[in-house]
């Protein structure tokens, strides 16, 4: 029984990992009709780029990169136009 509460324990906190944008999808923090905020770590603006790309086109819109902040926790803002 323990064993199988250890092994939730590490599953949960792999899941964890992935919605701070470590080796997994860039994290939405915030979302509008207007705008679209992501948060990440490492090489991910390509992918967060796609992603609000298809957010902004569900508005029939384009999304254009407003800002990008941080260093080793990266947080970017996009706006549909």
């Amino acid at each position: 029984m323990r064993t199988i509460a250890l092994s939730a324990i590490a599953i949960l906190g792999l899941a964890g990992c992935g919605t701070l944008g470590i080796g997994g999808d860039p994290e939405i923090t915030n979302a509008t009709p207007q705008s679209i905020t992501f948060a990440y770590r490492g090489q991910q603006s390509d992918e967060a780029m796609e992603r609000a790309q298809n957010h902004c086109r569900s508005f029939d819109r384009s999304a254009r990169l407003q800002a990008v902040t941080g260093t080793d926790r990266k947080v970017a803002t996009f706006d549909c136009v």
